[in-house]
């Protein structure tokens, strides 16, 4: 396929191993959220993996959010991104924050991960509940993630609260809301514990006693509040023994599932490739990023209203997992 000139943007930031510049011409682009988030951390661990095995050439394209990507994605601008269940249905049917416009060519390839995020605090602040964030400093807007503008009032909806009830200071995506936190220009923000992120601004605040995340009530009712402003929305427990930067005691936060996901347009030979790859190597993958601890074989394939690729679907199916 042909090689996006905006992919050399990305050769600098690409961890994992280096894709050389003499073999581009067939080098295709997975997008990411900015560096430092878990989705990037993610795409780096595949993209690495699939060019290891020889499965297809994946350079990361970290880009300024996942609402970007899914436009990149199915326009063809790229050819694979890391996205969440629901802006992928919203994506499809045109609705919320797609506003009637329809991505009919975007198709699944593997449910990769069950992410938790939650709204974080430092440590030492009297902020105690949700309910407490009510006149608080918080990240806004989120006009490249718009995915996060929902979460976060889904996770304020279980006090009863939404965004217009904090005092919001406009951000592009959640990272730049997380760096905030760490450099104290707001009181708390929606943070994804598992992020390369996260550890950063937990250092950051570290005499503060690092970031500690507020509980989200673990009861049906709070499900359904959730749900209500965020379809998919799960609770997760997170354990005191997972070592994740502000989880010092068990807490519950919210969760949803991420996919890697790709175009109508790429080969159903190469789609065949990576899912493959992906299956066999998911021991690899949960080494490379905790986000992916918990992926197997037997939970890539999870039921959504976005169709999943023929090439993905061929593999399932002669794995006997369709």
């Amino acid at each position: 396929m042909k090689f996006k000139s905006y992919a050399r943007i990305a050769i600098g930031l690409f961890s994992a191993a280096s894709v050389s510049v003499a073999v581009a011409q067939g080098t295709m682009s997975l997008a990411t959220n900015p560096q430092g988030s878990a989705y990037y951390a993610v795409g780096s661990a595949i993209s690495s993996l699939v060019t290891q095995k020889d499965a297809a050439r994946l350079l990361v394209q970290p880009t300024s959010g996942s609402s970007e990507n899914v436009v990149l994605l199915n326009n063809g601008d790229v050819e694979f991104a890391i996205l969440n269940t629901v802006e992928l249905a919203w994506a499809k049917s045109g609705d919320v924050i797609f506003n009637g416009r329809k991505h009919d060519d975007l198709r699944l390839v593997s449910a990769m991960f069950q992410f938790p995020i939650g709204i974080a605090v430092p440590a030492d602040s009297d902020i105690k509940t949700l309910a407490d964030l009510k006149g608080k400093r918080m990240p806004s807007g989120y006009a490249s993630h718009l995915t996060i503008r929902y979460i976060q009032d889904a996770i304020l909806n279980t006090a009863g609260l939404t965004s217009a009830d904090v005092q919001g200071l406009p951000v592009a995506n959640y990272v730049q809301g997380m760096e905030m936190l760490g450099q104290g220009r707001v009181d708390a923000a929606v943070v994804g514990p598992t992020s390369g992120k996260a550890r950063e601004i937990n250092s950051q605040l570290e005499r503060q006693g690092g970031i500690r995340f507020i509980p989200i009530p673990n009861t049906p009712e709070a499900l359904k509040q959730m749900q209500d402003v965020f379809p998919g929305a799960q609770h997760r427990q997170l354990s005191k023994g997972s070592k994740l930067p502000g989880v010092d005691e068990d807490v519950n936060v919210m969760s949803w599932s991420g996919f890697l996901a790709t175009n109508a347009g790429v080969s159903d030979d190469v789609v065949y490739a990576v899912t493959k790859t992906i299956a066999e190597n998911t021991g690899e993958l949960a080494q490379a990023t905790p986000t992916l601890r918990n992926l197997t074989p037997d939970n890539m394939l999870e039921r959504h209203p976005v169709d999943y690729h023929p090439g993905a679907e061929r593999y399932y199916r002669e794995a006997g997992k369709w």
